[in-house]
């Protein structure tokens, strides 16, 4: 129960950081060969929490940490190559 509470506050935070990060609309940050931007953090973040997306997300390079899983890790990656890139 209490692994349950941990995960879930930290799925909380991520979701509420995500969320306020929405004002940067216009934040991009390249890795060696994609460019993230905004639009693939509101992807990964509805993906993560089953909603449905504007666009297909089959092929994204999502698996920022390399473990061929797209997970909230993966988001805080994502995350923070945008707010380095700013």
């Amino acid at each position: 129960m209490k692994r349950l509470l941990t995960i879930g506050a930290l799925l909380g935070a991520v979701v509420v950081s995500a969320l306020s990060m929405s004002a940067f609309t216009s934040v991009q940050a390249q890795t060696s060969e994609y460019t993230y931007t905004i639009q693939d953090v509101r992807n990964l973040q509805d993906f993560l929490l089953a909603k449905p997306t504007d666009e297909n997300l089959k092929g994204k390079p999502y698996d920022m940490n390399g473990d061929d899983r797209w997970d909230v890790f993966d988001l805080c990656l994502m995350r923070q190559y945008l707010t380095k890139a700013k």
